[in-house]
Order: C-alpha cells, then sequence, then structure tokens
C-alpha cells in the first residue's frame, strides 16, 4: 500500500490526473490495474488464513455459535471503510485522493497485523485451541503445536481434487464467484451510467458498498446464527443461490439505480453474513493438514477462476445480445444446481462429524 500510494504521489507530481480524467498517465493507469490486483489476490489470501485460523480455534458446534459474530467485527470495518471513503471523496476532487485513502488503508491494515499476532499468543495459550498442547491428547495428525505443515499450491490442488467433498467445496467457490463478478458488471453499468466526475463514481460505488455492509451487520446480528441452528448448513447455503435468482428476476424487470442498490445490499448481506460462516463450517472436519493447504486454493485460486468465468459470462451474454430478462432466465437453471450442491455439502459435512 505504501508502494502504491507513492507511486501514486510522484505521478500526481508530474502532472499526472485521476483514472478516467482527460490527464490520465499510462503510469496511473498501471497502477490502477496493478493494485486491483494485488488487493484482490492479497485480501482474499489473509481472509483464508484468518478463517482457517479460526477453525482451529473453534470446534464445529462454537463455529455455528461464533462464527458469525465474529463476522461482525469485519463488517463494521468494511461499514466504517465505505463511509470514510463516501465522505473524503465527496469533500475533494484532488489528484491525490487515492493515495490518501490508500495510506489510510496501510494504517488499519498494521493494526491488523498486531491483532492477529496477539490472538495468535492467545489461541496457543488456551486450552480448547487445537493450536495449543494444553488440550487433551489430540490425533497427531491434528496436533499443530511446534509443527510446520509445509507444503505447495500444487500439494493444496491434489487434495482438492482428490476429495469430493472439497472439490464440492471448490465448485460452490466458482459458482458464487461467478454470480459476483456478473452483479458487479450490472452495478458498474448503472453507476458510470448515473455518474460524471471520478469522485462521484468513488462515491456512488462506497455507498453501495456502506449500504450492503449495513444490511449485513443487522443480518449477522439477529439472523445468522438462527438460521445455521435451525436449517443446518446445507440450507443455509442454499439461500445465496435462491437470492441471487430473485434478484436478477426483479433487477430485469426495473433495471434503475434504487433496485440495484437493494439487490447488492441483500446479496452481499447473505453472502458475508449468512453463507460465509456457514462454508468456513464446512472445513471444520477437514484435518489441519489438508485444510492449511486447500483453503487458500479453494479461497483465491478457484475464487478468481470464478472471477474469470464470469466476466467470460458476462462477455458471451453481451456479445450475444442477451437482455436482462434473459440473462435471468439462464441464471435460474445455474442458481438450481448451486442450491442442490449446497445441499448435499451439508449432507456431506454431517457425515464427516
Amino acid at each position: 500500500l505504501l508502494a502504491f500510494s507513492g507511486l501514486l504521489v510522484w505521478d500526481g507530481m508530474a502532472g499526472g490526473g485521476l483514472i478516467g480524467s482527460d490527464t490520465e498517465t499510462v503510469m496511473a493507469r498501471g497502477i490502477g490495474y496493478s493494485f486491483y490486483v494485488w488487493l484482490s489476490a492479497i485480501n482474499l489470501f489473509t481472509t483464508s488464513i484468518f478463517w482457517a485460523f479460526m477453525v482451529d480455534v473453534f470446534d464445529v458446534d462454537q463455529g455455528k455459535r461464533m462464527f458469525a459474530f465474529i463476522g461482525i467485527g469485519g463488517t463494521l470495518g468494511a461499514l466504517v471503510g465505505g463511509t470514510a471513503t463516501t465522505a473524503i471523496s465527496s469533500m475533494t476532487t484532488s489528484v491525490f485522493l487515492p493515495a490518501g485513502l490508500m495510506l489510510l488503508g496501510a494504517a488499519f491494515f498494521a493494526v491488523g497485523i498486531v491483532m492477529m499476532l496477539t490472538l495468535d499468543r492467545v489461541a496457543r495459550a488456551s486450552s480448547r485451541s487445537r493450536l495449543s498442547n494444553k488440550s487433551p491428547a489430540p490425533p497427531a495428525s491434528n496436533n499443530l503445536e511446534g509443527r510446520t505443515i509445509g507444503g505447495t499450491f500444487w500439494g493444496g490442488l491434489r487434495a482438492v481434487v482428490s476429495s469430493p467433498y472439497l472439490l464440492g467445496i471448490g465448485v460452490w467457490i466458482v459458482f458464487m464467484a461467478t454470480s459476483n463478478t456478473m452483479i458487479y458488471f450490472t452495478q458498474a453499468n448503472i453507476v458510470l451510467g448515473e455518474a460524471d466526475t471520478f469522485s462521484q463514481r468513488v462515491a456512488g460505488f462506497a455507498l453501495f458498498d456502506a449500504l450492503a455492509q449495513f444490511v449485513t451487520l443487522l443480518t449477522q446480528m439477529f439472523i445468522t446464527t438462527h438460521l445455521i441452528r435451525r436449517m443446518g448448513i446445507g440450507w443455509t447455503l442454499a439461500i445465496l443461490p435462491l437470492v441471487t435468482m430473485v434478484g436478477f428476476a426483479i433487477l430485469s424487470v426495473w433495471t434503475v439505480y434504487g433496485v440495484m442498490a437493494v439487490f447488492q445490499a441483500v446479496h452481499r448481506a447473505t453472502r458475508y453474513a449468512v453463507s460465509r460462516p456457514s462454508r468456513e463450517t464446512l472445513f471444520s472436519v477437514i484435518p489441519p493438514a489438508d485444510k492449511y493447504k486447500a483453503k487458500p486454493v479453494v479461497d483465491v485460486f478457484l475464487y478468481r477462476g470464478g472471477d474469470v468465468a464470469g466476466v467470460g459470462v458476462d462477455g458471451m451474454f453481451a456479445a450475444m445480445g442477451f437482455t436482462l430478462p434473459m440473462v435471468a432466465m439462464a441464471t435460474a437453471p445455474i442458481a438450481g444446481i448451486w442450491g442442490l450442491l449446497s445441499v448435499k455439502l451439508g449432507r456431506a459435512q454431517q457425515k464427516l462429524t
């Protein structure tokens, strides 16, 4: 983040403008593209490792109760970030706006690193954690105290491909990422059509994000835990495919900013507040060695593969002249397969518990 912000400041001082402006430079555009790729990868990787760590700290039953509350912290951070970005971008059109936002992000990133190191020490001192040697003697394959798991990307990929359960989780991730990308492109087209300046576009995307995070927070606080307990993991996972199908159907009838905002908010709330805790609970029945190798493959490689698939599907629909009603019809059978997979994963997890 410091490097990216420094390059943007240098470009701005040399007379470069904001991305999308008439004074935009090749350097600024390259920085923007590079930053997007880096941030996407590091965000997925760190989040994946964090949740793998949480699965080691809590068992299956604890995870069903606690993961939604843990997610509240992430939602609060995203809500503050979206609100702050909206406020800051509305106050200035300075060429140094992106660099300033990156510096703020770097400061919070540093705080997060310190908190993670502290959490690691606390977990090792807890008798309830699989990371500690104070707990009753666990199987050797599950005791991580003092061990280095090791392995490579290819080892993680082999673990995913050789396990129908992990492969099913990976396919579920691909479905989710594909739907996310298609929704993002639809949202981007609506925002770009109604906003003229860079600051207005930043504020527009930040407003979408803040609304989504607010709905996510309410869902995490009052709904998620009850859903998981009463419906089970599989049926809870199946809610997101249903939301995707219904959302596209409604948007195909009313393609307006307000409907897109509500659809995005509900979809993201379901994704982060409902599906995320349920999905992470699926990993609680996997041996730690396989989990730490396979999780980055599932959460990063396959997730980004789903993004690419989403871009391809969106481009294919555009080339074929699909309208939103036609897209909604095309997503219905896909959502049905996705929902069926959700239920099967829930049943498989119960058998492995």
